[in-house]
């Protein structure tokens, strides 16, 4: 479960807050789009990046003002399963960046079930 009283005094970290300014630079000036999910087929990550394609190709007025952050986790759990669905992933994101270049999605991959702490509200307090 979720502790908010918890989850509240750790957004107020230092370290948090230091991350998130530092996504923030990174994606200057666009709305920030975060996911952080397990690279298996149920996960639907293949699915999420369909949609922002779509998104993209409909709707090009935001390809200059939105950035997917993507965090792909790889626990190594499922193998085959994990690698069918992160090539299926690779091939989408580089598809996306060759259509509407470079800065619409930062997709990264990520060894193990979790994200750290520190890291996953920096994400949260990111998005918008």
């Amino acid at each position: 479960s979720v502790e908010p009283k918890m989850v509240d005094a750790a957004l107020r970290l230092p370290s948090v807050a230091d991350k998130a300014v530092a996504i923030r630079d990174q994606h200057k000036s666009r709305i920030v789009i975060v996911g952080v999910d397990i690279a298996q087929r149920l996960s639907g990550i293949s699915l999420k990046l369909l949609a922002y394609e779509r998104f993209l190709t409909d709707y090009p007025i935001w390809q200059e003002k939105v950035v997917m952050v993507q965090k792909c986790l790889l626990p190594s759990t499922r193998r085959e399963d994990e690698d069918k669905s992160i090539k299926e992933v690779r091939y989408l994101v580089n598809r996306i960046k060759e259509k509407f270049g470079p800065l619409v999605i930062d997709c990264e991959e990520i060894a193990g079930s979790s994200l750290p702490i520190v890291e996953r509200l920096a994400l949260w307090k990111t998005s918008d």
